[in-house]
């Protein structure tokens, strides 16, 4: 798909933080992905899931030539308890967090809507609507 199409329609900045890996792609309305990259969790320090985080979003501007502020959004699944309305991390054993102002911190560097929220919680909306459980009025994800 040419960039000048994927402008045309509506996108947005995904990432998926875990113990391990932050990985992040661009996907369209329609859940496919069309950009992705990835980086080394590496706890330490106050604010290393933020920086981490913008660090990778930029390698994906650069890679695919689209911008966090002309995209529709980003949106973040991570491990742990996760107050989505205010936008804080409140405690997650594998990224040495808690209480942790997340969606604060990354406004400081990106003027796009930001939602957060438990990894497990997204994946099953993700399965809703573009996966296994689409179609169907009840399922559950295990």
């Amino acid at each position: 798909m040419l960039i000048e199409e994927i402008t045309m329609k509506k996108y947005y900045f995904a990432v998926d933080v875990g113990g391990t890996f932050i990985k992040a792609g661009i996907v369209d309305k329609e859940g496919n992905v069309l950009f992705s990259e990835s980086l080394k969790t590496v706890p330490g320090g106050t604010n290393y899931l933020a920086e981490s985080i913008i660090i990778l979003l930029e390698k994906l501007e650069k890679a695919s030539n689209l911008k966090i502020s002309k995209s529709a959004g980003v949106g973040i699944g991570l491990p742990g308890l996760i107050d989505s309305k205010q936008g804080i991390l409140n405690f997650s054993g594998n990224l040495e967090l808690r209480n942790y102002p997340l969606k604060a911190e990354l406004e400081k560097k990106i003027n796009v809507p930001i939602k957060i929220a438990n990894d497990a919680d997204v994946s099953t909306l993700a399965e809703q609507f573009y996966g296994a459980g689409k179609g169907y009025d009840n399922f559950i994800m295990v």
